[in-house]
């Protein structure tokens, strides 16, 4: 975790270099722990699929949530088994 703080630091100076400080990410950095990461890794693992279901369903709004309501209804395997199906291409 330490050298994480690090290596955040060190963005944030290159930032501040660039004319393009920024802080935003400050709280959830200082209290980044494991189970953060593991969360963040669970979330970025589906945003392939996520994506490729929007485009399937014609880059709408409102047909891709309703997609989305009929997959979180699946069972969890099923829907994990779609996700992957749809994120791997």
């Amino acid at each position: 975790m330490a050298r994480f703080h690090e290596r955040y630091e060190a963005l944030k100076a290159r930032w501040a270099a660039a004319g393009m400080p920024y802080s935003g990410y400050d709280a959830w950095v200082a209290q980044a722990n494991n189970a953060s990461f593991a969360l963040q890794a669970a979330y970025d693992e589906w945003v392939p699929g996520f994506e490729r279901l929007f485009a399937q369903e014609g880059r709408d709004w409102p047909r891709f949530h309703a997609a989305v309501a009929q997959l979180a209804a699946l069972p969890a395997a099923e829907r994990d088994a779609y996700l992957k199906r749809l994120s791997s291409g």
